[in-house]
């Protein structure tokens, strides 16, 4: 078996087969059919409303498709980073990260090393509280690359980033993604570009675009 073949043992095969989904009478997916290959990267492109974060949140399996299946995003092999922080508050960078993963024998050293990275070494002793937006984004970013899962899921995960900062936390990502199949929702024209990702166009409901991958 190749490196490759090996990081793809490892990593989730993704499929959407006609899925639909409706919120009262705002449709945001019709009919929508896709395959995310195991061990590749993906950026997710529409228009804000137009399913990025619902199609997420069904991977996730917090949401379910009104029509359609979707296969291949195993319970408790997902790790992800939602839109909105999801941080406790009062806790430090280091302490955040380690409440989430799974490991206990994961040592606070370790996590510590890992967040400064791509964090100022003061900050990881403040509550997340008191920290700036992007600080935040950061800390649930490691948290999420940190978490063992086969498939990794980011919500717009570079929101209020520099560009010095955001090359920072896409070699991160890179660092860390370990063969596992990724998948961004990403406002970020260059952000595709940036992670080596295929870009991958939802459908506007109603409209006549069509779905391409593009590599």
């Amino acid at each position: 078996m190749t490196g490759r073949e090996r990081r793809q043992a490892n990593a989730a095969t993704v499929r959407l087969e006609g899925v639909s989904k409706r919120f009262g009478l705002h449709s945001v997916l019709e009919g929508l059919t896709l395959t995310f290959d195991a061990g590749e990267v993906y950026c997710l492109r529409a228009p804000s409303g137009a399913g990025k974060t619902s199609l997420l949140r069904m991977l996730m399996g917090l949401e379910h498709p009104d029509a359609g299946a979707v296969t291949g995003a195993a319970p408790g092999s997902v790790s992800v980073m939602f839109q909105e922080d999801r941080l406790s508050e009062a806790l430090t960078a280091v302490e955040n990260v380690a409440l989430v993963h799974p490991d206990r024998r994961v040592s606070r050293r370790s996590i510590r090393h890992e967040l400064a990275t791509i964090l100022p070494e003061r900050s990881l002793d403040q509550p997340v509280a008191e920290l700036s937006g992007g600080m935040r984004r950061r800390v649930a970013l490691v948290c999420a690359m940190l978490y063992p899962s086969s498939l990794v899921l980011l919500d717009e995960p570079f929101t209020g980033l520099d560009a010095a900062t955001k090359r920072e936390a896409v070699g991160f990502v890179h660092a860390h993604r370990a063969g596992r199949t990724l998948i961004v929702a990403t406002h970020g024209e260059e952000d595709a570009a940036l992670l080596g990702a295929r870009t991958v166009r939802l459908p506007v409901p109603g409209g006549s675009e069509v779905n391409p991958q593009d590599g």
